[in-house]
């Protein structure tokens, strides 16, 4: 439900501009994408994280997680690890 554009930070000109292509559903996706080393988290509505890596011209999809709960908040990289919170859980993946 829209579009994943990539920049140049130097010059503002896009590198790469492809439609948002992870796997569709009704649920929404409320947290912002994050990037954290070379991979970028994307959480959805209903519970599904997805991890994509970027590509020469868009992003890959390398895995899809289901959580127990809705996801509405942004994901926290913190060094190594992530932080995720969802409706009562707070979780620290390693």
């Amino acid at each position: 439900k829209g579009q994943f554009t990539c920049y140049d930070i130097t010059n503002g000109k896009p590198l790469w501009k492809e439609p948002f292509a992870l796997p569709r559903d009704a649920s929404k996706y409320y947290s912002s994408p994050v990037k954290a080393g070379d991979l970028f988290y994307f959480a959805r509505e209903d519970g599904f994280i997805f991890v994509a890596k970027e590509t020469d011209g868009g992003l890959e999809l390398i895995a899809s997680n289901e959580m127990p709960q809705r996801q509405i908040a942004t994901i926290v990289p913190i060094n190594d690890h992530i932080l995720l919170r969802s409706e009562t859980t707070l979780y620290y993946f390693k």
